[in-house]
């Protein structure tokens, strides 16, 4: 039995979630009374985003007389992937009351309350990412003191970190003109992609891997809305607050829809969130516009077909992300699934229309809603079951009628805002 569960837990660290799979339920075979078998099982499950079966064999791990506690996590886990944010809550504070310190609850318990609305409380749990190394959260060497807001920082240099993806550095962007607002000196240190777009919202930019000067203070960027104590009533949603020149694409006949249905695959639920031309497709014939791939890179196969359809346009692939942004900027809409180019275009004050998965959404989308607290020009569009795409697409063509279509077709200027 040691020996299944040890082949099971090594092809699971190696990223061979359905190999571990089978070696999890050989282990079972042989101990079918250890109910603690059950968690690994759960995980694998979890590994190739099965959250409902997840669920079943976790509920079975945490039924055992002496619980392993991050199986309770792991149901908690499961619960939020499904949506069930309620029900999810109360798995993450029974481990918590009985190791208040454990990163993976508190974390987990941060990203359901931000699921829920309640923000303030949420980023206060959301602290937790800089305990687990699969944040990749970074902090600065040397000495430092860490700001969360309680102190005053005029006349003093901030060192702001970058982490995580483009995404979500350029949605805590928005904290930073507010920061300079209360008299620091502000340094922010992120990728280097992002570098000229929010060079104008701070004294300095460096990159990542580059020494900075020398600064007083120091907080990471997701840590910046529990710095300013942000609720939904106080999310600074002002847009635009980046701005771009707008790429000169020649005449304009119809519309420009800028489109991406792919994200970056390392991404750990990118197989929920992307997906593919084909499922897009049909929006090229039930909407006048001419659409723009906006996404890098395109795969090879979804490129030769693009290259021979009417309406969707290609871009050079080996342009940088100033140049996609001014591609953005250049749309009337955007229509897109869970990337950094729904932030951006967010935060250009464009039109985006966001395609999201059922169930498994990101924190910030919080649930049931179809608009964004954090960016005002964005509509939401959900999966009603995962991996339903279809249903989306449908969805997407009938607000465009709404929007376009059923308006005399006046709407060329692009009012595709929330409603």
């Amino acid at each position: 039995m040691l020996d299944w569960l040890e082949l099971g837990n090594r092809l699971r660290g190696e990223g061979k979630p359905a190999e571990a799979l089978e070696a999890y339920r050989r282990a079972i075979y042989l101990a079918p009374q250890d109910m603690s078998l059950r968690f690994n099982v759960a995980l694998a499950l979890l590994d190739q985003h099965r959250p409902e079966e997840a669920l079943v064999w976790a509920r079975q791990a945490a039924s055992a007389a002496h619980v392993h506690l991050p199986v309770l996590t792991s149901v908690g886990e499961a619960l939020l992937r499904m949506g069930r944010h309620e029900d999810a809550l109360p798995w993450f504070e029974k481990l918590l009351a009985v190791e208040p310190f454990n990163v993976q609850a508190r974390l987990g318990r941060g990203l359901t309350l931000l699921g829920l609305g309640e923000l303030r409380e949420g980023f206060m749990g959301f602290e937790a990412r800089l305990e687990d190394p699969r944040m990749g959260a970074w902090r600065p060497a040397g000495k430092y003191l860490p700001w969360r807001g309680d102190t005053d920082p005029r006349g003093r240099s901030i060192l702001v970190g970058g982490e995580q993806g483009l995404g979500d550095n350029i949605m805590m962007a928005r904290y930073l003109p507010l920061l300079r607002a209360r008299g620091a000196h502000v340094i922010v240190q992120v990728y280097s992609q992002l570098i000229k777009l929010l060079e104008p919202l701070v004294d300095l930019v460096v990159p990542h891997g580059q020494t900075p000067p020398d600064f007083a203070l120091h907080i990471p960027m997701m840590s910046l809305p529990r710095a300013f104590r942000t609720d939904l009533a106080t999310i600074p949603a002002i847009v635009p607050y980046v701005s771009a020149v707008p790429a000169d694409l020649g005449p304009k006949l119809r519309p420009r829809v800028g489109l991406a249905w792919s994200g970056n695959p390392k991404h750990p639920l990118d197989a929920l969130r992307s997906t593919t031309l084909d499922a897009l497709r049909p929006l090229l014939p039930a909407i006048d516009a001419d659409f723009h791939v906006l996404h890098l890179p395109v795969r090879p196969a979804e490129r030769e077909i693009a290259e021979n359809l009417p309406k969707l346009f290609l871009h050079p692939e080996d342009r940088d992300f100033d140049a996609t942004a001014s591609l953005v900027a250049a749309m009337d809409l955007v229509i897109c699934v869970d990337t950094s180019l729904a932030h951006l275009a967010g935060a250009l004050g464009r039109p985006v229309w966001l395609l999201l998965p059922a169930g498994a959404t990101d924190f910030r989308w919080m649930r049931g809603r179809c608009d964004s607290p954090w960016y005002p020009t964005m509509r939401l569009f959900r999966q009603p079951r995962l991996g339903d795409w279809a249903a989306v697409v449908e969805d997407v063509i009938s607000a465009w009628q709404a929007a376009y279509v059923n308006q005399g077709g006046t709407n060329a200027g692009g009012n595709f805002q929330a409603r």
